[in-house]
């Protein structure tokens, strides 16, 4: 990623292991060492503005 031209937001993972937005956020918090009750919302809890389908075959056209 350092050796290309494509600048943006990486989600990377070296374990191949699926990890949620609630784990995600936890895990930020943990590691920065503070104290903050994460709450999970399902996707069905907010409205998406973004069509996912169409994005993510945006990106795999990259």
């Amino acid at each position: 990623m350092i050796e290309t031209e494509k600048y943006g937001t990486y989600h990377v993972s070296n374990t191949g292991e699926y990890i949620s937005w609630y784990n995600f956020a936890k895990e930020i918090f943990k590691q920065a060492n503070m104290k903050v009750k994460v709450v999970p919302v399902g996707s069905d809890q907010y409205e998406a503005k973004a069509n996912v389908q169409q994005t993510l075959e945006w990106i795999f056209q990259q």
